[in-house]
């Protein structure tokens, strides 16, 4: 057992786990400071975790894999940070946060859509852009903002670090034949931003949720993409996100 605190969304958390790789996957997070929460991980969540990950690609079609139980454990302290931090009203968001000055955009999309192509894209074409985090970002959200932060859990990419930012944008990729961009209303966003947040399995938490991303919906500009594999569409989102020009032009 591997005692330590690590800082998410500036709550720290007291972190018991059966791994030192664990506190060693941590480490841009690991303070020194008292603890407003604990998690102790058991060898139950870390098979708790492998049942999950088995189910998962049977539903995806895909031959069963095996994971070795240093890897679970973390994705097990994800699971149980994500259900305290809704207390603090942050949740865990499966998408890209990339920053430009002092603001962050958001871009989410189901699993092979160009996610991370089009962050890549917004790196080559962007002035001064990097990755705040390139696939599980904390969102808390306030009564008037929403704040994006770094976790360690940045996707095979590694893409991310440990910081945060306004959030300025939210938008929702898909593939199309051509690039366009448009605003969307909250309402019709309202699914898929409770689809791509950490769900809990209690319905409480499950009811937080909902409440939390009708609130970022309506703190936060929200836009739908049909794009291309064309890093031009980059500029396309980055101009009508920060308001630079017609998005059509």
């Amino acid at each position: 057992m591997t005692d330590f605190v690590i800082s998410l969304a500036d709550v720290p958390i007291a972190v018991s786990a059966l791994h030192e790789s664990t506190r060693d996957f941590c480490g841009g997070w690991l303070v020194d400071e008292p603890a407003r929460e604990r998690i102790v991980l058991t060898q139950d969540d870390i098979e708790s975790e492998r049942r999950y990950a088995a189910e998962q690609n049977v539903r995806e079609g895909l031959r069963v894999r095996s994971y070795g139980d240093a890897y679970l454990e973390t994705l097990a302290l994800y699971r149980r940070a994500a259900s305290v931090l809704l207390r603090y009203d942050t949740v865990v968001f499966h998408g890209a946060v990339l920053a430009v000055g002092e603001r962050a955009y958001l871009f989410t999309a189901p699993s092979g859509t160009g996610k991370t192509t089009h962050a890549r894209f917004w790196l080559a074409q962007v002035p001064g852009c990097y990755v705040l985090n390139g696939d599980k970002p904390l969102l808390r959200i306030g009564d008037s903002d929403v704040v994006a932060y770094g976790t360690p859990w940045m996707g095979k990419e590694g893409m991310g670090v440990n910081g945060f930012l306004p959030l300025a944008g939210l938008c929702v990729l898909r593939r199309d034949d051509h690039d366009h961009i448009e605003r969307l209303d909250a309402r019709e966003a309202l699914s898929t931003i409770i689809a791509q947040s950490h769900r809990p399995k209690d319905p409480m938490g499950l009811v937080r949720v909902v409440e939390l991303a009708g609130r970022m919906g309506s703190l936060v500009p929200l836009w739908q993409m049909g794009c291309t594999l064309d890093e031009r569409s980059a500029l396309m989102s980055w101009r009508a996100m920060c308001g630079l020009a017609d998005a059509e032009a």
